[in-house]
């Protein structure tokens, strides 16, 4: 690795540090749960290890990752849904970093709703969304299935949209 990359590397770590103590000091995260990730090239990033409790963690509980496709390459033991952070990172070369929380609230909320979709209204969170203006917007949640090519497990990905 070169010094430059070294030190982006550092950088990255220590920005997941801080982010998973802010999020988890807002109870946004419960301690083991969830996968943090910050991208640093084309195919690799970072990414927790698994069991490592995200108000915690060091610059040594995220593991550098390297993927071609749905195959990954790594010395320790990532998150177990590393690979969903890789396909996002292939599917929008924008994406910098991930931050799945799996908050408390909406594992409940996603267990009691039977829809495919949910309209929120007058939340202020609705303002971290890009290109919302305001938390008088209303906002609806689409559930997608997404499979796995090669197990056939169904997984739930959330998209949230603008109406």
């Amino acid at each position: 690795m070169s010094i430059q990359s070294d030190k982006t590397t550092q950088k990255l770590s220590q920005d997941i540090v801080l982010a998973g103590k802010w999020i988890s000091e807002r109870h946004w995260v419960p301690a083991t749960g969830g996968n943090f990730s910050a991208r640093l090239s084309q195919n690799t990033c970072l990414v927790t290890a698994s069991g490592k409790h995200k108000g915690h963690l060091r610059p040594e509980d995220l593991v550098n990752i390297s993927w071609i496709n749905r195959s990954l390459t790594c010395a320790g033991k990532p998150s177990a849904e590393a690979l969903l952070h890789t396909q996002i990172y292939d599917l929008d070369e924008k994406a910098q970093a991930i931050f799945h929380t799996h908050s408390v609230h909406t594992t409940v909320f996603s267990r009691l709703i039977d829809a495919s979709a949910y309209s929120f209204q007058g939340r202020k969170m609705q303002k971290a969304i890009a290109d919302n203006q305001s938390h008088e917007e209303t906002m609806r949640t689409l559930h997608e299935v997404m499979r796995d090519d090669t197990t056939r497990k169904k997984q739930t990905k959330s998209r949230v949209y603008g109406v």
